[in-house]
């Protein structure tokens, strides 16, 4: 768990999911566990299949709700990686309700994450001003946290959908 965050935050995802494989393994075998390994697996290792295998581990176990936001957001990653955008933006609005509910500080990040990725999906839905108004409110955040890929991900949905309506 924590060394994987270290690796994490060092951009070092192969390690981090490396870890994360070792915690679950060794570890509890706890719903967290499993879901830690599926996101992971989602946001950085875009490895669909495995991502999914662990979250169906993790669905066999008994929730707490913040647990299920995390489900959601996997969902949505998931489905995004899929190009499901429709079924992306359904998990991650999930996913974002969820969160309001828990008022934990740190969630302050995780909700900036998951507008990220339901702006790409409302871009992809046709659903621009949705998209930029996501934009607005996480983009500072991103930019602080470093998400360079995520934030060019969301600037190429952005201007995919723009050069669609000037079209």
């Amino acid at each position: 768990g924590r060394l994987a965050s270290v690796y994490e935050h060092a951009g070092a995802y192969d390690r981090q999911i490396v870890c994360l494989r070792e915690a679950q393994q060794q570890g509890s075998g706890g719903a967290s566990e499993w879901i830690d390994l599926a996101m992971a697996l989602a946001l950085r290792g875009h490895d669909v299949s495995g991502a999914k295998q662990a979250l169906a581990a993790a669905k066999e176990m008994e929730l707490p709700v913040i647990a299920k936001a995390f489900v959601a957001w996997c969902e949505g990653l998931i489905a995004l990686e899929e190009n499901d955008f429709l079924r992306a933006k359904i998990e991650l609005r999930a996913a974002l309700e969820s969160t309001h509910s828990i008022g934990n500080q740190l969630m302050v990040g995780v909700r900036a994450l998951i507008k990220a990725f339901l702006c790409i999906a409302c871009a992809h839905c046709g659903e621009g001003n949705e998209a930029q108004k996501l934009w607005t409110e996480c983009s500072a955040l991103l930019v602080a946290r470093k998400e360079t890929a995520l934030t060019q991900r969301c600037r190429a949905a952005l201007a995919r959908f723009t050069t669609q309506n000037s079209a």
